[in-house]
Parts: C-alpha cells; sequence; structure tokens
C-alpha cells in the first residue's frame, strides 16, 4: 500500500482529480494551458490542422473560442473565459499579503510571550493539548535555546526562513573542526539512545560532509573583506570547475543544483547561500580605452545580523562542553580503575580469542590517531585574542574502546569457562 501511494505523487495533480471523482465530487479544472484544456482527440487534429495553416493561426483561433466561451470541453475551463488575470493577481496580492500579516502577528506575540524555565518547558511540550499561549511560550524557550540573543519577531522570520542552518553551517566551517565532529558524534549518541541501540539512517542529520564539502571547494579564500573577486580570478574558476565536476555530489551532500551553464559568480552566490552570505558587486574593471565596460568587481561584506555576537557564545557554550566531557571521561576511568569486584583477565586469556586480538589492534589504532592530534587547539573570537580549546574526541573515543574491551573480555573468560565445565562433564560422563 505504501508504495502504490508513493507511486501516486509522481502524478500528484491527476491522481487527486481521480479521487475526487471517485468520492461523487464534480471537478472543474481551471487553466490558461493548452495542452492541460484539450482533449487528446483535440490535439491530434489541431497538429494536423497546423501543417496546413500554421500552429500561431490555431492557437490564436482557439484562444477567441475559449475567451469568448463558445469553445468547452467537459471538466475544464479556460482560465481567461470568466476570471480577468488583472483581478487573479489582485487575489494572489491579497492572499500573500494576509499571509505575511499573519506571520507578524505570530511573530510579535512570541517575542512578547511569558519565560519558561527547563522544568515547565519540558511540561509544556509533552503536554498535547495546548492553548496558543502556551504555543507562544513553548517556541519562544527553543528560540532562547537556539540564539543567545533576545527574542524578537524579525528573530522569528528568520528562523523561519532557515536561518539557523545557515548559521550552524558557517558557524562550524570557520571554527575547530573538532567541533563539528564532536557535534555530528552527539547526534549518533543520541539516536543510539533513542532508538535503543538501532538507527534509522534517514532520521540522521550530520554537518561534517558539508563542512568539508566548503573546504574542499576552497571557498573560504572568497571571504576576505579586503579582497576584490572576479569572475576570471583563477581560484573562481577552480571553484566552479570543482562544482561542475561533483555537481551530483553537491545535491546529494547540499541540495544544491549546479549546471554547466551557471556562470562562476552563479555558482559562488549558490553556494555562499547556504551560509546567508553573498558577494557584493561594487562596480566594474575600466576597459583600455577608459570606459567602465569591463569585468564585475565583487567583494565579500561581513553580514550585520548579530551573528559575531551568536558565534561568541556558540564557541563559550562548545569550549565548557568539551571541559564537562573530559572531566566526565577521566571521572568514568577513576571509578573503573578503583572498582576490584571485577578484575580484568589475563592478557593471553583475551589474546587467544579472536575478539582480544581485535580489540588490541582497535585499542592500538585508536591511540595513535589521539597522539596524532593537537595537545591543543586555539580558535579565534571577535577580537584580536585567541582561546585554547581542549582536544576531547581522542580521549572519547578511548573511553568506549576501553570499556568495550573489558566487556568483551570478561565474555571470552565467560565462554572459556564455560568450556571447561563442558570437558568436565563430558570426561565425568565418559569414566562413568
Amino acid at each position: 500500500m505504501a508504495a502504490r501511494v508513493n507511486v501516486s505523487l509522481w502524478s500528484y495533480r491527476s491522481e487527486f482529480c481521480h479521487g475526487l471523482v471517485m468520492e461523487g465530487h464534480q471537478v472543474t479544472t481551471v487553466t490558461d494551458n493548452l495542452h492541460q484544456l484539450l482533449p487528446p482527440t483535440i490535439q491530434s487534429l489541431c497538429a494536423e490542422l497546423a501543417e496546413l495553416l500554421g500552429q500561431d493561426a490555431i492557437d490564436q483561433a482557439l484562444l477567441e473560442d475559449l475567451q469568448n466561451g463558445v469553445l468547452q470541453f467537459p471538466a475544464a475551463e479556460w482560465l481567461a473565459w470568466r476570471h480577468d488575470k488583472a483581478v487573479v493577481e489582485t487575489v494572489v496580492q491579497t492572499v500573500k499579503t494576509i499571509q505575511e500579516h499573519s506571520q507578524r502577528t505570530e511573530a510579535e506575540a512570541i517575542a512578547i510571550a511569558a519565560d519558561l524555565s527547563a522544568t515547565e518547558y519540558k511540561t509544556l511540550k509533552d503536554q498535547r493539548a495546548k492553548t496558543a499561549v502556551e504555543r507562544y511560550a513553548q517556541h519562544k524557550h527553543e528560540l532562547q535555546r537556539r540564539y543567545p540573543i533576545p527574542v524578537t519577531p524579525e528573530l522569528k522570520l528568520k528562523d523561519d526562513a532557515g536561518w539557523y542552518a545557515q548559521l550552524r553551517l558557517h558557524y562550524y566551517l570557520i571554527h575547530d573542526p573538532a567541533l563539528v565532529r564532536l557535534r555530528d558524534l552527539k547526534e549518533w549518541q543520541g539516536h543510539l539512545d533513542r532508538g535503543d541501540g538501532k538507527v534509522a539512517l534517514q532520521d540522521v542529520r550530520l554537518l561534517t560532509a558539508q563542512v568539508e564539502t566548503f573546504k574542499a571547494l576552497g571557498l573560504l579564500t572568497l571571504l576576505d573583506p579586503d579582497r576584490q573577486v572576479r569572475a576570471s580570478d583563477a581560484d573562481v574558476e577552480q571553484i566552479r570547475q570543482r562544482a561542475i565536476q561533483y555537481c551530483h555530489d553537491l545535491k546529494t551532500i547540499l541540495n544544491l543544483t549546479i549546471s554547466a551553464k551557471m556562470t562562476p559568480i552563479e555558482i559562488v552566490q549558490g553556494l555562499l547561500g547556504k551560509l546567508g552570505l553573498r558577494l557584493t558587486c561594487m562596480g566594474r574593471d575600466v576597459t583600455a580605452d577608459g570606459r567602465r565596460g569591463g569585468v564585475r568587481i565583487y567583494q565579500y561584506q561581513p553580514p550585520d545580523d548579530d551573528r559575531a555576537t551568536i558565534f561568541a557564545e556558540w564557541q563559550q557554550r562548545d569550549a565548557q562542553m568539551q571541559a564537562s566531557s573530559i572531566a566526565a571521561c577521566e571521572q568514568s576511568q577513576t571509578r573503573l580503575t578503583a572498582n576490584t569486584n571485577d578484575p580484568p583477565p589475563d592478557r593471553s586469556i583475551a589474546s587467544r580469542s579472536p575478539c582480544g586480538s581485535k580489540l588490541e589492534t582497535s585499542n592500538k589504532s585508536y591511540s595513535s590517531q589521539a597522539e596524532q592530534l593537537p595537545k591543543e587547539v586555539h580558535y579565534k573570537t571577535g577580537s584580536t585574542e585567541t582561546r585554547p580549546i581542549p582536544q576531547v574526541t581522542g580521549i572519547q573515543v578511548g573511553c568506549v574502546v576501553q570499556h568495550l574491551q573489558q566487556a568483551l573480555r570478561l565474555a571470552c573468560v565467560q565462554i572459556d569457562q564455560a568450556r571447561a565445565r563442558l570437558r568436565q562433564l563430558h570426561s565425568t560422563k565418559g569414566s562413568a
């Protein structure tokens, strides 16, 4: 049944109309498309007449009859017969104005909603039936958790337009790469905890691939406020060639469509649009004869949208989170060392089993990777000051490996003991 529903989405309009007809409704398609309006028999007849009279003459005659109501087809109606296009455009603009007014009113209500504590938010989130005031308060708390700035109607509207995803990608792109890897590790861990060890891959949202894609394309070199960018620059042309070469990968990773018909600046602007940024045209080069008709000059201008303040707060939050992760990992290692109720088995026992050899090899590889990581990474703040960010990825992986190694070694010991007990029972039965 699910496959049938998915197939019906390929021709959603026709399937929807067919469903209404099957329910007993009278469906009339109002359109200005002749190919959608004319039945197949009339289309074939018009094609034959077009060879003799010309397609323009046939279309003009059909349009006149349709507008006057002389020519009519069942279950279809020509848009301009009883509907003025100017009136239709006015209705569209009115609906759009009402939509924008409703969005603005809701944003203002969310901005002035009551602040919630963490406990109140959790209780309200689990509540099924909510009033409008409660929904506004819940939405405001979610915005406060996302953005460390005061909640305003403009912030809510920008969040509805996807500003958070742009900020998050920009933040991880210009900061320590360990931060985005740590974020993806927590994403995996959250899915494992909620799914009891099982993960639905279509629900996992990772950012490392997107960040590395922007770095591989070399887009960071264009985010220099002092640089003038031209379509003829070597790195801009290189970005265009790479984007066209890996256009299918960019569609998969960034959901961005790149074609060979696009100019280098169009491709660059499309990539920067994923970060909420763009290059501003500052003018043109002067040609050899003194006229300003040369190549356009673009320049990156840092946006004035409080993202620097947000990045600084996110930076401080991630530094505290890493410090707490290191403290929790060290405390866990201390508890494991102090626990002597279940001593670890002898290394020779674990090494005789396939599990033990694999674990030792994996532990060595993780240890070597952790040793290659820098002891301390510095990140840039809004001023010239740099602050160290402690490296935590290798430590966390090492803790996980140690836990798994101890658990599997104990399992191997229990299996060996069970085998020995079975041999003993078998020998006792044979002697009897």
